[in-house]
């Protein structure tokens, strides 16, 4: 079982008593954290070099640590950049109506 999956079943069994309110959104926000990863990188390893790996899009700060701040900002901070990173390595798929015309030369 994923350590996501172990986190979880604590918190739904009621043997987590006590934890701040938005602990969902974040256990939301680092399960897409998570599957973003997975997406982008090939395995396990690749993902852990990203995480420990110092950004400039972090203020030269390692996306592991952002996340780990405290504050619920650093998870969604890393969770929008993985997002963008995802849409950015998709082919952009046109509308039928709105495809730019062929170059018929």
């Amino acid at each position: 079982m994923s350590w996501f999956l172990r986190i979880t079943a604590v918190w739904v069994s009621g043997e987590a008593r006590s934890y701040p309110g938005d602990l969902p959104h974040r256990i939301g926000l680092i399960g897409s954290i998570h599957s973003r990863l997975r997406q982008l990188h090939q395995d396990q390893r690749q993902s852990m070099m990203w995480l420990s790996t110092p950004s400039s899009s972090f203020e030269n700060k390692r996306p592991l640590d952002v996340m780990a701040g405290g504050h619920l900002i650093g998870l969604m901070m890393v969770r929008d950049h993985l997002k963008s990173q995802e849409q950015a390595s998709r082919p952009i798929k046109w509308p039928q109506a709105n495809r730019p015309p062929r170059n018929r030369s």
